[in-house]
C-alpha cells in the first residue's frame, strides 16, 4: 500500500483508453538514437519503478516532470549510446595506413641545321703539236690539235632536324600497418571498464521524481481532511 502519494502501477492503471501507457506517462516524446528500442527501455523504466511511490501530488504534474527530466537527459545518453555503438577490435591499438602517389614528365626537343655550300670553277686547255705544225698564232706555239674545257661545279646543301621527346612516370605506394602495443590482458581489462549500462544510468536520472521510501505501515493518504487522490 502506499503511504504518501500513490505507486506507479495505480498510475498507469488511470490510463485513459484512448492512450497507451508510453503516451500517458509523456515516454513517446523525448529524443533517442537511432537504432535504440524505444518500447524496450520504457518499459525498463517501468517496471523498474513499478511499486515507487511518485514523487508529486498530482498525476499530472509527475507525467509532466517525467517527459521534462527524459527531454533534458537524453541529448546527453544519446551521444553515449553512438559511442558505444561504434565496433572497434580490443587489441587493436595501432592501424595506420599511407598512400602516397606521384607524377613525373620529361619534356626534351631538340633542333639542328646545318648547310654546305660548294663553288668549284676549273679551266683546262690540252695542247698537241706535231713539228712544224702550225702556228696557233703570233708568237704561240705550233699544234697539230688542240681543247679548251671549261667546267664549274656548285654544290649546295641544307640539313635541318628536330627532335622530340616526351617521357611520363607515374607511381603508387600504399603501406599498411596494424597490431597492438602493450600486454593484451591489460587493453582486454581497459575495455572491460569502459563498458557501461547507459539504459541503468538513464533510470537512475529519474529517481528524484520518485519518493524512494519503503512503506512504513502508516496511513499518509488523508491530510486535515484532505485527499490527494
Amino acid at each position: 500500500m502506499p503511504t504518501f502519494t500513490m505507486e506507479l502501477w495505480r498510475v498507469l492503471d488511470l490510463k485513459p483508453d484512448s492512450k497507451t501507457e508510453d503516451e500517458w506517462l509523456g515516454l513517446n516524446e523525448y529524443p533517442l538514437f537511432d537504432g535504440i528500442d524505444r518500447e524496450a527501455l520504457n518499459k525498463k523504466i517501468k517496471t523498474h519503478y513499478m511499486y515507487q511511490e511518485i514523487g508529486h501530488e498530482t498525476v499530472e504534474q509527475f507525467t509532466f516532470s517525467l517527459k521534462r527530466k527524459m527531454n533534458e537527459v537524453m541529448p546527453m545518453y544519446n551521444e553515449l549510446y553512438k559511442s558505444v555503438a561504434v565496433q572497434y577490435d580490443v587489441l587493436s591499438t595501432i592501424d595506420m595506413r599511407t598512400i602516397s602517389s606521384g607524377t613525373q614528365e620529361n619534356v626534351t626537343e631538340a633542333s639542328s641545321s646545318n648547310e654546305t655550300v660548294s663553288d668549284i670553277d676549273s679551266k683546262a686547255k690540252n695542247v698537241a703539236s706535231n713539228f712544224p705544225g702550225m702556228m696557233l698564232g703570233g708568237d704561240k706555239d705550233y699544234a697539230t690539235s688542240g681543247a679548251d674545257s671549261n667546267s664549274q661545279t656548285v654544290t649546295k646543301g641544307d640539313v635541318t632536324e628536330t627532335s622530340n621527346a616526351d617521357n611520363l612516370a607515374t607511381s603508387e605506394a600504399e603501406s599498411h600497418t596494424t597490431g597492438y602495443q602493450g600486454i593484451p590482458a591489460q587493453l582486454v581489462q581497459a575495455f572491460r571498464s569502459a563498458i557501461i549500462n547507459i539504459d541503468m544510468l538513464i533510470i537512475a536520472e529519474l529517481d528524484p521524481l520518485f519518493m524512494m521510501v519503503w512503506n512504513n505501515g502508516d496511513d499518509y493518504s488523508q491530510l486535515k481532511g484532505r485527499y490527494y487522490y
